[in-house]
């Protein structure tokens, strides 16, 4: 009985924490240039910045999401500053599991309201809060404006 419970309680030690994000798919933020949104999307000026929008879905678990670029210029080589996720009648379990699997466990939770923070990035969730969609956002950790509307938002 000792040796299967020092094993359980080793296995489960030893369980490889999930490696730090700072993308999705193709897209890493950082490093991501604008040359490469414009050929996966279809973009146009924002202010300062340069909105991508309609680039193919990426699976989130099984789900398909809407993907939405955001790069800090309007340059071909301006960097990609966020990723947004769009998952239309979202499964929240579903996309929740994902979510922990790929960036492990949340380092903040407010309800539906999910946050990660690494040195890579930060990510913020929203499962449902408001209609059937959940959003996931990808954005530059050191963008403390961003992070403080994302925390914001309902």
């Amino acid at each position: 009985m000792r040796k299967v419970l020092l094993l359980t309680l080793l296995l489960f030690a030893c369980k490889p924490k999930p490696p730090p994000v700072n993308g999705l798919g193709p897209y890493v933020l950082g490093e991501t240039k604008l040359a490469t949104g414009k050929r996966r999307a279809r973009c146009q000026p924002d202010g300062k910045i340069m909105w991508c929008f309609g680039a193919p879905a990426i699976k989130v678990g099984d789900q398909p999401a809407a993907v939405d670029l955001y790069f800090d210029g309007q340059g071909d080589d301006a960097s990609l500053i966020e990723i947004a996720l769009r998952i239309r009648g979202c499964n929240i379990d579903a996309v929740d599991a994902a979510l922990r699997t790929a960036l492990g466990p949340s380092t903040q939770r407010r309800g539906r309201k999910l946050f990660w923070r690494s040195k890579f990035s930060f990510v913020a969730a929203r499962l449902r809060v408001d209609g059937n969609a959940c959003e996931v956002n990808f954005v530059d950790p050191k963008d403390t404006t961003r992070i403080a509307k994302l925390r914001e938002e309902k």
